[in-house]
């Protein structure tokens, strides 16, 4: 043929551009005119993807934030993005670190399609009030919690020269401090509502911290 070329998805509107986009699955017939408004076309099928589907599998958490998530795709189309708390997402489809509790997790595909899914990470860190056994011997309180918790310490040691970490659910240290003697107030007002947990001196059980 001859140039210049035209373009057509329904052998009546022709346009001089070869881009056709927003369109859903079918069958087209693409036609082309040249400037001997010679005609010729094509059948041209749009596939559409399978429906996206996301898969979680967790491990039990048994040392505080041992927890791992493995997350599965399936459908839509790659490259897949995922997440465990829906703002941070990344190719990795791996999470560790974690501390028990329900994740919501989501992947987004190729073409912003959203799947999600709930995984459960079973803690068997206990609650309430707490004896940690290590280096020192101390008491947490109270467990649950709506704004403090307190550290009471019998160790000596720990007392006067022990730290103490608060890790939240994807292993981020958000507090820490020094152990204030035998008794050391926390304060979690302005932390969201969730599992935490709280590390005291370096040999000791972590444990799980619900903030209410």
């Amino acid at each position: 043929g001859t140039a210049p070329y035209q373009y057509s998805l329904d052998n009546l509107m022709f346009s001089t551009n070869s881009n056709f986009s927003g369109l859903v699955a079918g069958a087209y017939v693409v036609t082309v005119k040249d400037a001997n408004n010679c005609l010729t076309s094509m059948n041209i099928v749009i596939n559409e993807p399978t429906n996206l589907i996301l898969l979680g599998a967790g491990t039990t958490v048994t040392t505080g934030n041992d927890g791992t998530i493995t997350l599965t795709a399936d459908g839509g189309v790659t490259p897949y993005q995922f997440s465990i708390d829906g703002v941070n997402y990344e190719t990795n489809y791996f999470f560790d670190n974690l501390i028990g509790g329900n994740y919501s997790c989501d992947v987004i595909d190729g073409n912003g399609c959203v799947s999600s899914t709930i995984v459960l990470l079973d803690d068997v860190t206990g609650l309430s009030e707490e004896f940690i056994q290590g280096d020192c011997a101390t008491v947490v309180f109270p467990n649950p919690t709506e704004d403090w918790i307190t550290i009471r310490s019998v160790n000596f040691a720990l007392a006067t020269e022990g730290n103490y970490q608060i890790i939240d659910g994807i292993g981020r240290v958000i507090l820490y401090g020094k152990i204030n003697g035998v008794k050391t107030d926390i304060s979690l007002k302005y932390l969201k509502s969730g599992n935490y947990i709280l590390k005291v001196g370096e040999t000791a059980k972590p444990i799980r911290i619900e903030k209410e």
